[in-house]
């Protein structure tokens, strides 16, 4: 798949069949997370990889963003620590870049996944503190759940021509 292609074609998938992601796609997957861009390239991000079931189907019955957890065949919580950040202020944007370099290569991959959003909402982030363990001091962004899509993904028009603007905004 090209880069375009891929950019254009991925979806957000919530239906999963029951067959397994292995290891080695999986590392891939975070590894492309590592590749994105960052603030003063602080890389303040860390992630925690989440294939056990009995925890994804806690973040299923503790999210309500999440009920397709309980299906998946893996998540990954996008995390940051704070502790590290020489500019502490944009760690959501770092964390959001990574997060959408992991769709793509699940995408790229055949896998399905969805960005569940956590952080501001602290109750969605004590909900995968407690299930994964997760020290207080680090901030947790987004959880994606991923699996191989029970169906193919929808297509989309999502182009708009009239949201751009040409050098500056006209009505």
């Amino acid at each position: 798949m090209e880069l375009m292609e891929g950019l254009l074609t991925r979806r957000s998938v919530r239906q999963y069949t029951n067959q397994k992601v292995s290891p080695a796609d999986i590392t891939d997957i975070v590894k492309a997370a590592m590749y994105a861009p960052s603030a003063r390239n602080q890389q303040v991000w860390e992630f925690v990889v989440i294939t056990d079931q009995d925890k994804l189907a806690q973040f299923s019955a503790g999210l309500p963003s999440a009920p397709m957890a309980k299906t998946a065949a893996f998540a990954v919580a996008v995390c940051a620590d704070l502790n590290r950040a020489a500019s502490p202020e944009y760690w959501e944007q770092d964390c959001a870049a990574a997060m959408q370099n992991m769709l793509l290569a699940c995408h790229a991959k055949g896998i399905g996944s969805v960005w569940v959003g956590m952080h501001p909402h602290e109750e969605r982030e004590d909900v995968v503190k407690k299930v994964c363990h997760i020290p207080e001091n680090i901030k947790i962004h987004s959880l994606m759940i991923a699996g191989y899509p029970e169906k193919p993904a929808q297509e989309a028009q999502r182009f708009h021509e009239e949201y751009i603007h040409q050098n500056e905004w006209k009505d």
